[in-house]
């Protein structure tokens, strides 16, 4: 990646994760948290918590309307989806990157069997990757790198939901 700065790459992707039709306290608090586990625990207990505070998209009783998520639970789902436009843009990966359809379908969930399944499928893509062993996390150097420019997208990620109106 010769000629590429990759901070500014980190402030991009990082600036896309506070949504302005969304509360913006609710916001700093995920972002807050989410840095939290990062540092503290790593790039593995930073996924699986935001994955956990990231919801399930159901029928209700009756199956005439999909459950709607949370802000907090939209939030983590920006994340994710965020770290996974990052790992795509500073390490050659496999995994998917955002598209507006995706997208789509990932907040407001499909009709159908497995209302959830576009998420489920961007998320087990993550898992796989940080987990394989040619991977982005294939050797320690790599992973701190990783976990750098990771903290580096949540750093900016807060000041801007600090921004907020």
């Amino acid at each position: 990646m010769t000629g590429v700065n990759i901070d500014k790459i980190c402030a991009e992707v990082g600036f896309g994760i506070p949504q302005e039709n969304m509360d913006k306290s609710k916001q700093e608090n995920v972002i807050r948290k989410a840095l939290g586990v990062l540092s503290s625990d790593g790039i593995f207990a930073y996924v699986i918590w935001a994955e956990s505070k990231a919801g399930q998209i159901t029928w209700n009783e009756k199956r005439q309307a999909l459950s709607k998520l949370s802000e907090d639970e939209k939030c983590s789902r920006w994340i994710i989806l965020k770290s996974i436009s990052l790992l795509k843009q500073i390490l050659p990966t496999s995994i998917a990157c955002e598209q507006n359809d995706v997208l789509e379908k990932i907040f407001n969930g499909i009709k159908g069997e497995n209302s959830d399944s576009e998420w489920n499928k961007q998320r087990e893509n993550l898992r796989q990757e940080l987990t394989k062993n040619d991977g982005v996390l294939a050797d320690v150097y790599r992973m701190f790198f990783v976990k750098q420019m990771l903290e580096r997208m949540l750093t900016y990620a807060l000041y801007r939901a600090k921004s907020l109106e």
